[in-house]
């Protein structure tokens, strides 16, 4: 299986082309721009882009694809519900213990099916194992450097034109947690413009671990974000709409917007899904999603980003032209202030010359 996955590579001439240009013209051409200040941040978009095209490269039907990210803290049922939602036979690993290890993009295809994204852009069919955290320990090695995350596609996914992703618990635990699966979960979340933030009922409200990450994805342009409360069995009805009203005031006490919230249990799903329906406190889950199950303007979305580093660039490259023509000034100034001062002094000699002359 490594060593499928190390083999695995992609061939698309418009990859390549664009991978070569950032390597090497782009490089080039931004180490000569000195105005602009969010180099990396430009940088760190395009390679974001790289990313994206790899995927769809790999993977082409992703392009039709509205991307909507499952985020939470360990053990919030993430994986869990993603199972029960999208009615996965070819289930995603499910313990109260930390599990999800590596991203895994979860879509309606042909057949059930995991695949594994290799670091070179490449696919590779998976066995059917759970890449918990406890088999990765295994490996004795950082599967997530070779294959940053998977694919799970399954006939029985209700929603045509959405792709799922189930990432990593952002928050630290006694198990399985590696340093990496923070970044693993705010990268997949950076990269999605739809969240589903799940937060345990058990807990009796959000944290402040969920906060500040929920903060961090805001200050994100064009976030939306909808809270999932999991495991709706583990509270009674009356106090499930108490944690809703006090998880929606401290989000507004933070500033933090939200399209909604809904009460959600994997074994009583249908009863939670009247009760959300009749409640004046809760949202439709599925309305919500229904309304993003639409084919994605993915080609639009990459442009826009791209329009954006080259606005920054140009904008940039402008100020470096104004300060050039203020520095031409400001030389142009100084020369004919160094020529009066020649011609002074040259005014000064022939006074003195005449002066000794004269005596």
């Amino acid at each position: 299986m490594i060593a499928r996955i190390l083999n695995a590579k992609t061939s698309n001439e418009g990859l390549e082309e664009y991978q070569s240009i950032l390597d090497n013209e782009f490089l080039e051409f931004a180490s000569g721009v000195d105005s602009l200040k969010e180099k990396e941040i430009a940088l760190l978009t395009l390679q974001g882009i790289q990313k994206e095209l790899q995927l769809v490269a790999s993977y082409p039907s992703l392009f039709q694809k509205t991307i909507v990210a499952v985020g939470g803290g360990f053990s919030a049922g993430k994986s869990t519900f993603l199972n029960n939602l999208l009615g996965l036979k070819l289930k995603l690993p499910e313990d109260m213990n930390p599990t999800t290890a590596i991203p895994t993009y979860c879509l309606k295809g042909q057949r059930e099916v995991l695949m594994g994204f290799s670091q070179n852009g490449g696919m590779v069919e998976l066995p059917n194992l759970a890449f918990d955290h406890q088999f990765l320990k295994s490996l004795g090695f950082n599967l997530k450097e070779i294959m940053p995350f998977m694919l799970l596609s399954a006939p029985s996914v209700p929603f045509e034109f959405l792709c799922f992703i189930d990432t990593p618990g952002f928050n630290p635990a006694n198990q399985g947690y590696t340093g990496r699966d923070k970044e693993a979960s705010k990268e997949s979340l950076k990269h999605a413009k739809h969240i589903l933030w799940l937060v345990s009922c058990e807990r009796g409200g959000i944290e402040s671990d969920d906060l500040e990450f929920l903060q961090e994805l805001y200050e994100e342009e064009g976030k939306q974000v909808f809270i999932v409360l999991s495991r709706a069995d583990m509270r009674t009805k009356s106090q499930l709409e108490e944690v809703a009203k006090q998880i929606k005031e401290t989000l507004r006490d933070h500033g933090i917007e939200f399209k909604g919230i809904c009460a959600y249990s994997a074994t009583r799903y249908q009863e939670y899904k009247e009760f959300s329906e009749k409640s004046k406190v809760f949202n439709l889950l599925e309305k919500f999603l229904k309304k993003l199950n639409q084919r994605s303007e993915k080609q639009n979305e990459i442009l826009g980003y791209l329009y954006e580093v080259h606005s920054m660039y140009e904008k940039a490259i402008k100020q470096d032209a104004s300060r050039f023509k203020r520095y031409q000034s400001e030389l142009r100034s100084v020369g004919l202030d160094l020529m009066q001062i020649c011609r002074a002094r040259e005014n000064q000699k022939r006074e003195f010359s005449t002066i000794e002359r004269s005596d």
